[in-house]
């Protein structure tokens, strides 16, 4: 039950109260829907289950689950695509989930619904591999974006699985499972990189931190004892300084091999590119609208999608944090990707703007940085420090602090 009814005396009559129990409480509070609830519930009441995608499976097989999305191309049915991966990946037929093994008897094709949820189960299944995200786009015809808010949901109904373990005092073995694999699909990584990702640095990517565990760097006592030298080979240099300064205690790490210009000149440029933009201002919200996050331009709504919010993001962290506002594409993201999401987002905004403004400039030595002045831009603290992204939420900090600092970074009222 997810309410208990309890009946108390007072005065002469009694009275009946309703109170969530404990498992409607947790259902609040992990935003949960009852049925979903119910769902979790009873697979956890059923024998214990350790493999992962036998739980991406019943997670996305439910009623919030069913909300997270992925296209399934006419062809991919067709050819009947995962149908044939999900015979690989169960030659024997080795699995105690019923559903799965139903699908795996089925002597006729799936349907479209459970074409999509062995698609989504097989692409987190292996981002939490050390698969190149590039490949995985190209493998599961979406974008790096989509797949990482599509981790970040599945680590949700995970966590909340977790939660309800824990108040039916489930096997801790179940309990610590359910843990580990909802902090991994949230990072894209096993567990032998959670501890890097957990420290957020900003610029430091799942596949950056995939280099780092991949060349024996997933003990970060060895990465504190490491050279720069020696993490440059894996990450950029500036990741690297981030990730050392994050050691050592440093706010600010000089950047002697890779200044993109001295201080005088980087200050004044930004101030004649600015002011080109006078009268531009940005409102970085970041309420979600769907899967899409919110900011103004102008004071016009614009909702972005998850990767273009992130990089609009960077681009404000840069030019609070960084030598001259710059921040390098090898920063937003590893890959080669990086100017054509760029373009994307300038396309995306560029509605909003008038004529001769611009939102972000670059140095055609792969830099980039925004051109409004700082006091012209706004954040809403509480929607961005509660943000799914821990490098969002890490960068979101770093701002809020550089008020001490005299930096206009506003919270919004309502």
């Amino acid at each position: 039950m997810l309410l208990t009814t309890d009946l108390k005396a007072q005065t002469s009559c009694k009275k009946k109260t309703i109170s969530a129990s404990k498992l409607g409480s947790l259902c609040a509070l992990k935003g949960i829907s009852v049925q979903t609830a119910l769902a979790l519930k009873k697979k956890l009441e059923g024998p214990s289950d350790f493999d992962p995608f036998s739980w991406f499976y019943d997670i996305l097989d439910t009623k919030d689950g069913e909300e997270i999305y992925i296209n399934v191309f006419p062809f991919e049915e067709q050819n009947k695509i995962y149908e044939q991966a999900l015979a690989q990946r169960y030659t024997h037929n080795q699995t105690t989930n019923k559903e799965i093994k139903a699908l795996l008897e089925r002597k006729i094709g799936f349907s479209h619904k459970e074409a999509q949820l062995v698609k989504l189960c097989l692409l987190l299944s292996d981002w939490i591999t050390h698969q190149n995200t590039l490949d995985l786009e190209n493998r599961y015809l979406c974008r790096s974006g989509q797949i990482d808010q599509i981790g970040k949901r599945a680590s949700w109904l995970l966590d909340a699985a977790c939660g309800i373990a824990r108040v039916l005092n489930s096997n801790r073995k179940v309990i610590g499972f359910l843990k580990n694999l909802s902090q991994e699909v949230n990072f894209g990584v096993d567990q032998g990189g959670l501890k890097l990702a957990k420290l957020s640095v900003p610029g430091l990517g799942r596949d950056y931190i995939w280099n780092l565990v991949n060349s024996g760097f997933s003990n970060l006592n060895k990465i504190k004892e490491a050279k720069i030298e020696e993490l440059e080979k894996f990450i950029p240099i500036r990741v690297a300084e981030r990730l050392s300064a994050g050691f050592i205690g440093k706010e600010k790490v000089q950047h002697s091999r890779f200044n993109i210009q001295d201080s005088k000149s980087a200050v004044k440029k930004h101030r004649t590119q600015s002011s080109k933009s006078v009268g531009l201002d940005l409102v970085i919200d970041g309420s979600a609208v769907k899967d899409k996050f919110l900011v103004l331009v102008n004071r016009s709504r614009v909702s972005l999608p998850a990767k273009s919010f992130k990089y609009l993001v960077k681009l404000t962290w840069a030019l609070f944090k960084n030598e001259g506002g710059w921040i390098h594409k090898n920063d937003f993201e590893p890959g080669e990707n990086q100017t054509r999401y760029l373009h994307r987002l300038k396309n995306q905004i560029k509605h909003c703007l008038n004529s001769g403004q611009t939102l972000f400039e670059n140095n055609r030595l792969g830099s980039y940085r925004l051109t409004i002045p700082e006091r012209h831009i706004k954040l809403n603290k509480d929607t961005l420090l509660k943000n799914p992204d821990a490098e969002i939420k890490k960068m979101a900090e770093e701002l809020v602090n550089e008020l001490v600092n005299g930096f206009t970074v506003n919270g919004l009222n309502g």
